[in-house]
């Protein structure tokens, strides 16, 4: 039986990185989790300073441990107890009033390591004397926030934001995409990105302001390596039927370049996400478009590349990136807008990618995520439909998945999806933006013991 240590209340037991002895293993275990002092065994002696527990623990600690401590004996967010097998799900909880959001991204925006959140916000009426912007609530670590401040921008409709440190000066940036509210009624899609900086207090100033065709998703990597993070957004020119991708490279300041068009003949664009798809180190950006997905390859000399179309079964809908085979290779899901389901590419490492496999999802998967929610090291699938519901869908590690787990709830059309533990618990949680009501919904992470058999 190997060594075990949890990251949660509730959370499945994870195995410890091995090492030539067991014993070490657990050793170094319990230095982790109750802060004991321990040295090198080649010194002469082993001294420790453990919890009582542990003294009694390490009388079989050569064959096998787990361990099990008080919440109060550790600092918080790091609660860790012998839990067992478990089985993970989502609860739903209260949510701060935001207002009108198509957009948000977990950050941390004061620096005092707790994770914070930024939301695209409008106001009630987002068409009519529209103020778009962001809306910063600060994490108290529980699960709970409090709203800080944010931007606003009279006559725009705010539909993207993304948060990095942009200037590389310890703080938290952020970057708004923001429409022309007249774009509706005039068809003139006009639009801007803006950038603010960000401070250890969570106030954002505002740094640089791009003109570009109304914008539709936005985010934040380093695409030519230089060590700033660059901004990618997607827009649609006049022809409605075709569409271009911005890329503003990063300059100092939390400043950017005039950005570079991307803009392939005949391709509609609908939504945008970030990895590393052939191995150079340097982020890409995959496009889910009509009955394909294209990928945009990062260079040092800002010369970027497409390559595909690599095709699916459908229109497709939201995209994202993960390794779903654990090759080290990212892959790419990409919802399908009439099949119940998503497409797999599972990728070969050099920006091409294997024909694709469909999954059952939900309907009509309009945005999608990947994070590791249930702990068990394997990227995990969250999709939001085009109503009041969600589907997790849980990844076995070799590129197959469990069968969706379905959740609705009362309140907001769903608009973006972040994940996040915002109690410290040791469990992601996931909050979906709305843009029809004033409130989120959030679903917070929770692990019941599996049904003894």
């Amino acid at each position: 039986m190997p060594c075990y240590a949890t990251t949660s209340r509730r959370a499945r037991c994870r195995p410890l990185a091995r090492a030539a002895d067991p014993a070490l293993d657990c050793l170094e275990m319990a230095h982790r989790c109750v802060g004991g002092v321990i040295n090198d065994p080649g010194s002469g002696g082993r001294q420790t300073r453990l919890h009582v527990a542990v003294l009694l623990w390490l009388s079989f600690v050569s064959t096998a441990c787990s361990l099990t401590l008080p919440l109060d004996e550790l600092s918080s967010g790091e609660a860790q107890r012998d839990a067992g097998p478990c089985e993970f799900a989502l609860e739903p909880r209260a949510a701060p009033k935001t207002g009108s959001s198509y957009d948000v991204v977990t950050a941390d925006m004061n620096a005092d390591d707790i994770l914070d959140l930024v939301f695209a916000t409008n106001d009630k009426d987002a068409f009519q004397d529209a103020v778009g912007g962001t809306s910063v609530f600060l994490g108290e670590g529980d699960g709970s926030f409090r709203e800080w401040g944010g931007t606003a921008s009279q006559g725009y409709i705010a539909y993207g934001v993304a948060a990095g440190d942009m200037d590389q000066d310890g703080n938290t940036d952020v970057a708004v995409c923001l429409a022309d509210q007249d774009y509706q009624v005039t068809g003139l899609d006009a639009g801007l990105m803006r950038t603010y900086a960000g401070s250890a207090f969570g106030a954002l100033d505002w740094r640089a302001n791009e003109r570009m065709l109304r914008p539709r998703e936005i985010a934040l990597a380093d695409f030519d390596g230089d060590g700033r993070l660059d901004v990618v957004a997607l827009g649609a020119p006049l022809e409605v039927s075709n569409t271009a991708l911005y890329v503003f490279f990063g300059e100092d300041g939390a400043s950017v370049a005039p950005p570079l068009v991307v803009d392939p003949p005949g391709v509609a664009m609908w939504r945008l996400t970030t990895g590393e798809f052939n191995g150079d180190g340097l982020a890409d950006i995959a496009i889910a478009s009509l009955r394909s997905v294209h990928v945009v390859l990062g260079s040092s000399d800002r010369q970027l590349v497409v390559k595909g179309p690599f095709p699916v079964e459908d229109t497709t809908t939201g995209i994202a990136a993960g390794d779903f085979n654990r090759d080290g290779k990212q892959d790419i899901a990409v919802g399908m807008q009439s099949s119940f389901s998503f497409a797999l590419l599972l990728g070969n490492g050099d920006a091409t990618f294997m024909p694709h496999t469909e999954h059952l999802l939900l309907p009509s998967p309009e945005r999608l995520a990947v994070a590791d929610l249930d702990g068990d090291g394997n990227d995990d699938l969250i999709a939001l439909g085009d109503g009041e519901n969600l589907a997790l869908v849980r990844g076995r590690g070799d590129g197959t998945f469990e069968k969706p787990q379905e959740y609705h709830y009362d309140g907001s059309k769903s608009a973006g999806i972040a994940t996040g533990d915002w109690d410290r618990d040791g469990l992601l949680d996931v909050v979906v933006a709305g843009w029809s009501e004033q409130f989120p919904t959030f679903l917070f992470g929770t692990c019941a013991p599996e049904p003894t058999k």
